[in-house]
């Protein structure tokens, strides 16, 4: 299996047990709301964060609002490279100005 720099190199396969199916971040409803307030503590609108985390922006409504309550580890690392993405560009806004 091909690894990403989205991921950190690491599989699906690696990460897996990482997440149990039942884990914390599979809760629906507001474990999910987070997302969307970390998201937009950044300033970054939904479609800015499809794009930097390569999911779609439909895919990212739906964790958001809890109707993903599983979503898959892929993901769930995608997501976090985002919010991790959307801080350094936080940050470097606040550099530049």
């Amino acid at each position: 299996m091909a690894t990403s720099s989205a991921t950190g190199g690491m599989t699906t396969s690696t990460i897996a047990p990482l997440f149990p199916r039942k884990s914390a971040l599979s809760v629906k409803g507001p474990g999910w709301t987070v997302l969307r307030r970390a998201r937009r503590s950044h300033g970054v609108s939904q479609t800015m964060f499809a794009l930097i985390t390569g999911l779609s922006v439909s895919a990212i409504g739906r964790i958001e609002r809890g109707r993903i309550a599983q979503p898959r580890p892929r993901t769930v690392l995608l997501i976090l490279g985002g919010l991790d993405m959307c801080g350094a560009v936080e940050a470097y806004r606040r550099a530049a100005s």
